[in-house]
This record gives structure tokens, sequence and C-alpha cells, in this order.
């Protein structure tokens, strides 16, 4: 179960720093991670000399029942550090996560942080990234016919903390007009740094459409 709760992180929306403006951002991705995840996001990005992204996001795995199992985050990220058209951004993002099975049907809240170092220009971006993703406390609610076969098990909350993965890798993208393709792919460890998952690895196809029509600056 831990094993759903740490993948469906590579849902967050990948944005190019270099559009000065501010602007809501709507956002469609596909996925692999553990299997392919399909989702949408919103962001509302701010101008000025501190911009900074407030974002959110909701993500399913492909399979029969479409709210079996989901992902929602719900975060901030903005610029650290800036040279010229090299930029330095961080993030943190809240993270709640739901899998169900014949078993169980758990519920997770955890959270992400995350750095990158790139080039931005205001046509394409490519940025190295790192981060750490966390399932903090975690809700099981067992089925009967589970609870037949182990009639000791508890439901309930419980701590600690359930998993983490490490994640590392590389975003990118191009722009034109309002429109940004994106892509980020990478390397998933665990956070023992002695295990892999059976997917080691995470890749997402993105695309953003910027609004900035009516906004005032």
């Amino acid at each position: 179960m831990c094993v759903f709760f740490i993948a469906t992180r590579v849902s967050a929306q990948t944005v190019n720093w270099a559009n000065t403006q501010k602007e809501h951002i709507v956002n469609a991705h596909i996925g692999a991670a553990y299997g392919v995840i399909y989702g949408v996001g919103y962001g509302y990005k701010t101008a000025g000399k501190r911009p900074l992204i407030a974002k959110g996001s909701f993500s399913v795995p492909s399979g029969n029942q479409l709210l079996d199992d989901f992902s929602t985050q719900y975060g901030l990220e903005m610029p650290v550090l800036q040279m010229n058209h090299m930029l330095a951004t961080a993030g943190v993002q809240g993270i709640y996560r739901r899998f169900q099975n014949n078993l169980v049907t758990a519920n997770n809240f955890g959270a992400a942080m995350f750095v990158s170092l790139g080039l931005y220009k205001s046509r394409w971006f490519a940025a190295a990234e790192a981060g750490f993703d966390k399932a903090i406390v975690t809700r099981f609610q067992h089925s009967p016919s589970y609870k037949d076969e182990f009639p000791l098990v508890k439901d309930g909350w419980y701590e600690p903390a359930t998993g983490g993965n490490f994640n590392c890798g590389l975003r990118g993208g191009f722009s034109f007009k309002q429109n940004d393709l994106t892509l980020r792919v990478g390397s998933i460890m665990t956070e023992d740094f002695k295990s892999r998952p059976v997917l080691p690895f995470y890749l997402q196809l993105g695309y953003n459409y910027r609004i900035t029509r009516g906004m005032k600056y």
C-alpha cells in the first residue's frame, strides 16, 4: 500500500519561470510511476521580483474503478536564487492519497519537498530536480473478508510514518504563445537507500495553458 502512496507525487506541475506575467495555469498530464497515471491541475502564478506559484492537482492511475485510487497535491513553489537565466526554485506540497482493493481501504496524508536548478528562457527551459516524498499517517479500513481471516486486525489511524522516497531527475519544456509542453523524467529510490521500486523511474508529459487576459498587473 505504501508503494501507491509514494508513487503518485509525479503529478506535480512544471512551469516556465522565464514568463514574468501574473497568470492562471491550467494543466493536464499523463505519467508513469508504478503504472500509468492521469491528472489535471491548476496554478496561480504571481509576478514581480518575488514570484511564486500556488498549485493543486488531482491524479488517478489507469484502471477499471476510477476513484478507488487517487491522489491530490497542493502546495507552493518559488524561486530562491537567480543569476541571469539560471534559476533555483524550492517548493513544498501537502498530499492526500487513497488506495482501495478487496482487502483494505487506506487513506493517507503526506508531504513532499523539492528543489530544482536550471536554465529558463522565454521559449524553452531545462532543469535538474530532486525531492523527497513522505507518507506520514494512514487510516486503514479492512474489508469483512480480511477480518474473517484475521479477526484481530484493527481499523484506524496508524503511525509512525509508513514510508518515503527520494527522486532525482530532469524537467524541461517548450513554450509558445500561451502554451507549455513539459517533460519530467527521473529515478526513484526508497528512503533507506537500500532498495528501489519495481519500476524505479518516473516519467511525465504535461500541457499548460496560461491565462493572462483580464488580469491586472
